[in-house]
């Protein structure tokens, strides 16, 4: 059910007009409210049914997207563009086609909610991750993963109260980043550690309605072994001016003990790039580069979580976006050991594409270095 609620009651009939031929829609909130899952409204309705929308906002099992109709002329609606409580903003005088298009958006809006909705509760249910929900008064929610990975969140507030001082002041930032972030977006993660249980978590949080109260919603899991290994790799890399070759295979026997299939596909990828070398018949230098770039240019996903390489079904936008950070994180790796700067660039490149689609930085042609290509 649409709830169509304007000042101006011909405002208010063309709206119900042009949506009663795609949508049900109804002019008045007295009916029963559970069965809003939309509200269209001007800023004067809007302060009118506040208390009406709240109450909405309390009973109903979803979230419930609003629509705020303007006139581009009134400044005073200008002021209020950005009102928490709105998610989408029409002109009273656009095309019908565009009036149904951003009610579809909104309708899709609050599928997409309902479907993680779904697959929130599947997790709790699971216990895969360490999930907690926490608003201004304090927390919500937590699932009995994240008890195990932070027993003392029982006795707390928030969230962050359960770290040490330093970590609970950055984790405390954080959070307030977040809840003035877009909702439903895990733009930044944070790592933080446990003293009591020498514990190193990932944790990555958005600001999102959670039965329909505005909160951040977090999902955290360990990444100590991560953190451990990556130490182990750090001590690697010193010591490839000196022995590189063992260095290699001790970096790969790390690489491997983390995520098995990196480790054989940076072998694969060398052969390969080796007989491409050969077949256009580089010279020595080239193929030297192509040779030691090609068994480290993965080396960054020791830093990737473990439930991140080996997931099973289609990566998060979130999940994604740290995948695509190995680039970044070989590349610091490798200037870090002090070894050729031309390496470590081949390294940064080697998800770099022609057409400028690649990434991390979307060069395109002649700024691809040749080596980078061939790994490409």
């Amino acid at each position: 059910m649409i709830s169509v609620n304007l000042s101006k009651k011909e405002d208010e009939e063309y709206i119900v007009n042009v949506l009663s031929k795609k949508f049900k829609v109804n002019k008045s909130m007295s009916d029963d409210i559970r069965n809003i899952n939309l509200i269209i409204c001007d800023l004067n309705k809007l302060e009118e049914v506040n208390r009406k929308i709240k109450k909405i906002r309390r009973v109903s099992e979803f979230y419930i997207p609003i629509i705020l109709v303007i006139v581009i002329d009134n400044m005073e609606h200008k002021k209020h563009f950005s009102v928490k409580e709105v998610d989408y903003i029409i002109e009273i005088n656009v095309e019908e086609e565009e009036i149904i298009d951003v009610v579809e958006k909104a309708l899709g809006a609050r599928k997409i909610f309902e479907d993680a909705h779904s697959k929130h509760e599947s997790l709790l249910l699971k216990k895969k991750l360490g999930i907690f929900v926490q608003d201004s008064s304090g927390i919500i929610l937590v699932n009995e993963k994240m008890k195990e990975l932070v027993p003392d969140i029982i006795h707390c507030k928030f969230v962050h109260e359960a770290f040490s001082s330093n970590d609970k002041k950055e984790l405390r930032k954080y959070m307030n980043i977040v809840a003035k972030g877009p909702k439903d977006i895990y733009e930044d993660y944070i790592e933080v550690f446990l003293e009591k249980e020498q514990r190193w978590l990932l944790i990555y949080a958005a600001n999102t309605i959670f039965k329909n109260i505005f909160a951040i919603k977090g999902l955290a899991f360990e990444i100590t072994e991560s953190k451990i290994m990556k130490r182990q790799l750090r001590k690697a890399i010193k010591d490839i001016k000196t022995a590189y070759e063992n260095s290699i295979n001790l970096i790969n026997s790390i690489v491997e003990r983390k995520d098995p299939y990196t480790a054989s596909h940076q072998r694969k990828v060398r052969e390969l790039a080796l007989k491409i070398a050969e077949e256009l018949n580089l010279n020595e230098e080239k193929t030297e580069v192509i040779d030691k770039t090609s068994i480290l240019h993965d080396i960054g996903k020791i830093f990737i979580p473990s439930e991140i390489l080996n997931k099973l079904g289609k990566l998060t936008s979130f999940e994604m976006k740290m995948i695509k950070q190995h680039p970044e994180h070989s590349y610091e790796l490798i200037m870090e050991a002090n070894l050729n700067t031309h390496m470590a660039s081949v390294v940064l490149q080697h998800h770099e594409r022609l057409d400028g689609s690649g990434y991390p930085q979307g060069l395109t042609g002649d700024r691809i270095y040749y080596e980078a290509k061939i790994l490409a």
